[in-house]
């Protein structure tokens, strides 16, 4: 199935709107571009702390939805693995793809817009992005950004994936 990125970000939820919460966004939002491109998805996401909107949580949101708009249109994928967490006050977001991979010239590009976009927000808010890719060997990108104290939440995970919040 063919993605439109206008399609897929349509009436989305913006960590800038009341009620957002980051845990329950990312989480409808896989659900919504598995449904949406026939790419089967695995997630997990393991936030200790729920992260309240913010900042931080904006840019994890904007750079983790680029990145799942990039595999539709471009990497030929037909899985995709995302992992959600935080450790020491850093949130922490793997996303894996089998597809084709990023040729060495599209590592290089300067739009906003693709990966040098995402690199450089995610270094506006203290953190890291980081690209592991291959011709045929599909693409992990890891973002880090540490959180502040002052956004976070308290939370504990049930059985079952569920959330509970204390």
């Amino acid at each position: 199935m063919n993605l439109s990125a206008k399609c897929l970000s349509a009436n989305i939820l913006s960590p800038h709107d009341d009620g957002f919460d980051l845990h329950d966004t990312f989480d409808w939002y896989i659900r919504t571009f598995q449904e949406r491109t026939g790419i089967r998805c695995e997630a997990k996401c393991r936030l200790q702390n729920r992260i309240a909107g913010g900042r931080q949580a904006t840019a994890i949101f904007q750079i983790f939805e680029e990145i799942l708009i990039n595999i539709a249109r471009h990497s030929a994928a037909t899985k995709v693995c995302v992992s959600l967490g935080d450790h020491a006050g850093v949130m922490i977001l793997r996303v894996t793809d089998n597809g084709k991979g990023i040729s060495g010239e599209c590592l290089g590009s300067n739009g906003f817009q693709g990966l040098t976009g995402m690199r450089e927000y995610a270094r506006l808010c203290g953190g890291e992005f980081r690209i592991n890719t291959g011709p045929d060997k599909g693409t992990t990108v890891i973002v880090s950004i540490p959180v502040r104290r002052d956004k976070v939440r308290e939370c504990r995970i049930k059985d079952g994936g569920g959330t509970s919040r204390k």
